[in-house]
């Protein structure tokens, strides 16, 4: 397989905003763009309710927005400027929740550092990030 040579950054930055989850028209975009910046690749895949060995592909997961809001209204996290801000597989939710609340599902936290730590998976699915 060839490298695509200087422009493998260039691809890079096309492709890390899109959502590349296991089952998604983002990821199919993906996998396009890829072979077309590798000569002699080729796209195969399966659809949904198809199988691999054990696994079913499931439905797929696309996302039509995420943010999460202060009690002021502030946005504090939106999926559309970065796509960490919602967790992958996260099913939909509208509604209102304490600050307790939301942070006995955090999966993430501040150090002092300010860098970000990884600290419970258990609700990895309900909760921004």
């Amino acid at each position: 397989m060839s490298h695509p040579g200087p422009a493998w950054r260039e691809v890079l930055e096309d492709l890390w905003r899109l959502n590349r989850v296991h089952v998604g028209s983002d990821m199919s975009e993906a996998c396009v763009r890829l072979a077309a910046a590798y000569d002699g690749s080729r796209v195969f895949g399966y659809s949904t309710g198809d199988t691999s060995g054990s696994w079913t592909v499931p439905d797929a997961w696309e996302v039509q927005s995420g943010r999460l809001f202060g009690p002021d209204g502030e946005v504090l996290a939106d999926w559309a400027d970065h796509p960490l801000a919602l967790f992958a597989f996260s099913p939909p939710f509208r509604g209102e929740v304490t600050r307790a609340q939301l942070e006995s599902h955090q999966t993430a936290e501040r150090s002092e550092s300010n860098f970000l730590s990884v600290t419970d998976f258990t609700c990895a699915r309900r909760c921004f990030v």
